[in-house]
């Protein structure tokens, strides 16, 4: 739908533990140590060790193993593509995918300002 700003790099983000993981039929919401949030409508993919393990491209997710995100530190943030943004922890990467045409994908808050995607 909309696309990061060219000088978004979410560095907010690093260092901040995940503290709340919510699901719903179609999104889940991050919540972080900073009053940082991310509202995910989209798909995403989490990898360790390069590999996938596990990738969902629609909702309702039947399962999940990001709930093993709880409690994880942030050590980088990076962005891919303009739209996506990769979450790096120390055994894993959740990638966010902020590529829907024309929906809304993402929205991620500092704890005041807030980006759409």
């Amino acid at each position: 739908m909309y696309k990061l700003p060219k000088d978004f790099t979410g560095s907010y983000l690093i260092d901040q533990t995940i503290e709340v993981l919510s699901f719903a039929q179609y999104h889940f919401d991050i919540f972080f140590s900073n009053s940082a949030w991310m509202h995910v409508e989209s798909g995403y993919s989490l990898f360790s060790a390069g590999e996938i393990v596990e990738e969902a491209e629609e909702f309702p997710l039947k399962a999940t193993t990001i709930i093993q995100l709880l409690g994880k530190r942030v050590a980088d943030v990076y962005v891919e593509g303009n739209t996506n943004i990769g979450i790096v922890f120390s055994d894993r990467v959740l990638l966010i995918k902020g590529d829907l045409e024309h929906y809304e994908a993402y929205r991620i808050s500092d704890g005041e300002h807030e980006v759409l995607v």
